[in-house]
């Protein structure tokens, strides 16, 4: 069950979080049911040291990262719920085997779990990831696998398609009594940005180039509006960001004008995404971020008295560009906007253009957004991979999972984690195609030269005294792409070489 709490009753900050939620065992002499309640219903006590056979255990780990850590206070987490406070106290004994500590208590409501007498899990979605999750699976609608086989030649797909879809009984009642199924609120503004002369003119067919060129009322955008308006005695607007404009002012298409806004509504303006390969217009979008109150063009390329001839070095003079903060700003928007895979091509687009100072930093503050579409066990594999090899010893792993560029995007984060670190890896692929999207990236027949013509007693054709030999000595790990598509016998022939 979800619950969402209006604005006034949000919780905002830790402190808040412990008036609902608590992940301890409260004192018996002062809570004496409370105390009753939590050891019967709120222990996780069933897996790890309480019972290793259990089904959720992996890799002799428990899947919900039980025991806990000891935290001092609470705090917001790294992934979609806080760490709430678990204090070092004298373990408590369960039975004559096990004792526990404020480690293994799952976070409950204490409230909740004395009326209801059963175990009620509470958390807390304190992070935009829970979000992002949770409203993609109400909206996608239900999931259906359909499958025919038939002789006949007539196939109507649409009443297949009817007929496989399974709705649910609360879905079924809220559509029936047509409830709403979202709302939006406040009223969200895009905000055009567009270079001088570059915005975009509709007109009929019949209108010639010179009557929309000398006409006034096409040159009229959003942005030069705002211009205008900040050029009338306005002391209200001339305090404004671009996109605080909406706020108080509504923008009226027909007449092309912005108008004081007389609604009681609120509305907030958002300003379109610009990326940073677009130049000149990304560092008009800074500008407007940062200058308040512009009163044309000429206003936002002058700092200081001095006209300067591109908006790139307005920003620099303005102080706007000495560090990474102008794409840290752009990721930061673009991590709340994009979904991940459009999210790792802005952040190889920037790296490629923008050339920031700090990519380390920025790598780190923003990777667990661009790997947001990766089942939550691929970190935990990949450190497991890198654990067996800087331990020097011998392993195979099988990496199963979807194609396309997140597949790349886990290969290319593993090869940058071996090279990081002093390992000489191997990259062979069974197709060409994808030979070129990897790093150093080579079919396997060209790697480790197997023949054509392979048969069962083969062996690749590599000379012992080679330098690929050597290399191959030399190697700590090989990573082999698309392996199930590669015959049987070549990896045969490569175990034989090797």
């Amino acid at each position: 069950m979800l619950l969402i709490l209006e604005n006034n009753d949000k919780l905002c900050d830790p402190d808040q979080y412990d008036s609902l939620v608590r992940a301890e065992i409260p004192c018996k002499e002062a809570e004496p049911h409370l105390h009753e309640a939590v050891l019967r219903h709120m222990v996780h006590g069933s897996c790890k040291t309480l019972n290793q056979s259990s089904p959720r255990m992996k890799n002799g780990q428990c899947k919900r990262n039980y025991p806990k850590e000891f935290v001092a206070e609470t705090r917001r987490g790294d992934d979609s719920y806080p760490q709430y406070w678990r204090q070092f106290d004298t373990p408590i004994p369960i039975n004559q085997n096990v004792t526990i500590d404020y480690r293994w208590v799952v976070s409950y409501n204490p409230w909740l779990l004395l009326k209801y007498d059963c175990h009620i899990n509470v958390e807390i979605c304190s992070s935009i990831k829970s979000i992002k999750y949770l409203y993609k699976y109400c909206y996608k609608g239900p999931d259906c696998v359909a499958m025919e086989v038939h002789r006949s030649s007539h196939y109507d797909e649409v009443k297949q398609f009817i007929d496989a879809r399974w709705i649910a009984a609360p879905e079924a009642c809220w559509r029936i009594f047509k409830f709403n199924l979202y709302r939006m609120y406040p009223s969200v503004e895009r905000l055009q940005v567009r270079l001088p002369n570059q915005h975009q003119v509709s007109f009929y067919e019949h209108q010639t180039i010179s009557e929309i060129v000398n006409d006034e009322y096409f040159s009229r955008t959003m942005l030069t509006e705002f211009f205008a308006l900040n050029r009338v005695d306005d002391q209200q607007s001339r305090h404004l960001l671009y996109r605080e404009i909406s706020e108080y002012y509504s923008w009226h298409n027909k007449e092309k004008e912005w108008r004081r806004r007389r609604s009681q509504k609120r509305a907030i303006g958002r300003v379109y995404t610009v990326s940073p390969t677009e130049g000149e217009k990304f560092y008009l979008c800074i500008l407007l971020s940062n200058v308040r109150g512009p009163t044309g063009w000429d206003d936002l390329l002058t700092v200081n008295g001095v006209q300067y001839s591109s908006f790139k070095q307005s920003a620099q003079y303005r102080r706007l560009l000495e560090s990474d903060s102008s794409i840290r700003s752009c990721l930061v928007e673009a991590s709340m906007l994009r979904i991940p895979c459009a999210l790792r091509r802005l952040f190889a687009t920037i790296l490629i253009f923008c050339e920031p100072t700090d990519v380390r930093r920025l790598w780190d503050e923003f990777l667990s957004y661009m790997v947001d579409d990766y089942p939550s066990t691929s970190t935990t594999d990949k450190s497991c991979i890198m654990n067996t090899i800087d331990r020097r010893k011998s392993g195979v792993f099988f990496v199963d999972g979807p194609g396309g560029a997140g597949k790349t995007f886990l290969y290319r984060v593993i090869i940058a984690d071996l090279r990081s670190k002093g390992h000489i890896a191997l990259v062979t692929t069974s197709s060409g195609i994808a030979a070129t999207l990897l790093p150093g990236g080579r079919t396997a027949h060209s790697r480790f030269k197997i023949t054509i013509n392979i048969e069962p007693s083969s062996m690749c054709n590599i000379s012992k005294q080679s330098n690929l030999a050597k290399l191959i000595k030399q190697t700590t790990a090989i990573i082999w792409d698309e392996a199930p598509m590669a015959n049987k016998e070549t990896m045969e022939s490569l175990n034989r070489t090797l």
